[in-house]
């Protein structure tokens, strides 16, 4: 019986300490390296001989895109070859060179570096109990071993929830902010429309008052006619009441007989 394709690569695996294929992608690695490097090489020499023939690539442009498309070019060709050859390699090493044949009944893995000093005991248990208690000894370690890798997950499991409890409590907080910030800003936008419509106000009320006649304005009476002053009735009292004083003062008699006719608001209009 051929054995197993898993079984092979787990021998060679633990004999070379890594895959069979990562080897070999190591090889085809050391091969693509030097690729740049002789690309530059091949760059630098026509520099060289251009500068030989004095051209100057930096000022011309013109040559110094046809060596960029040349090497490039190349270059191409050469990672085509090369990948072409290497595959045809890495096929023949995993099938002919790092493989286990199949004649072979079993893997030789006693002879792995980790299974040299393995020390068989010689008084293995012989009687079913003593299998038994074995058996019950391994169960028992490997629910230890489950036990701890649950803890192990129940703490990591406990330490993420409280970041999740703690990264909710951050977006509340957030979103607590933001929903003052927005309450102060409609106060903000209420308090302007408020203060646009008083200014509204106050210039239709101004056009208001440059419209109105200021001699045609009376005061508005806050006390009886009797508790009126002369000059508190309106404009005619207050006109009346100055010409009365007028014609009392003794500086003034001379005007005495201008002033008899004022008596009403057509006199004092043909008196202006």
């Amino acid at each position: 019986m051929p054995v197993p394709e898993h079984y092979k690569n787990e021998f060679l695996t633990g004999h070379f300490g890594y895959t069979p294929l990562a080897l070999v992608d190591d090889y085809v690695n050391h091969f693509n390296e030097p690729v740049g490097q002789i690309m530059d090489a091949i760059e630098d020499f026509f520099v060289a001989i251009l500068a030989e023939q004095g051209l100057d690539i930096d000022s011309d442009g013109k040559f110094q895109n046809q060596i960029r498309q040349g090497i490039h070019r190349l270059q191409t060709l050469l990672e085509h070859l090369i990948d072409k050859n290497v595959d045809k390699m890495e096929i023949y090493l995993l099938r002919n060179i790092l493989t286990i044949p199949d004649e072979l009944e079993c893997i030789p893995t006693a002879f792995l570096p980790q299974y040299c000093d393995l020390e068989i005991p010689s008084d293995l248990p012989q009687s079913e109990e003593e299998e038994q208690a074995e058996i019950d000894q391994l169960n028992a370690k490997r629910k230890e071993l489950q036990q701890r890798q649950l803890e192990k997950l129940n703490r990591k499991l406990r330490s993420e929830c409280r970041q999740k409890e703690n990264a909710i409590e951050k977006q509340r907080r957030e979103a607590k902010e933001r929903e003052t910030i927005i309450e102060n800003i409609t106060t903000l936008a209420d308090k302007h429309i408020t203060l646009t419509a008083n200014l509204k106000s106050l210039h239709n009320n101004l056009i208001a008052l440059k419209e109105v006649d200021p001699f045609q304005v009376t005061l508005p009476n806050t006390k009886s006619g009797d508790d009126l002053a002369i000059w508190q009735i309106g404009r005619i009292g207050y006109i009346n009441w100055q010409s009365n004083r007028l014609i009392k003062d003794e500086s003034v008699s001379k005007i005495t007989s201008e002033f008899n006719s004022i008596a009403n608001i057509d006199d004092l209009n043909s008196f202006r």
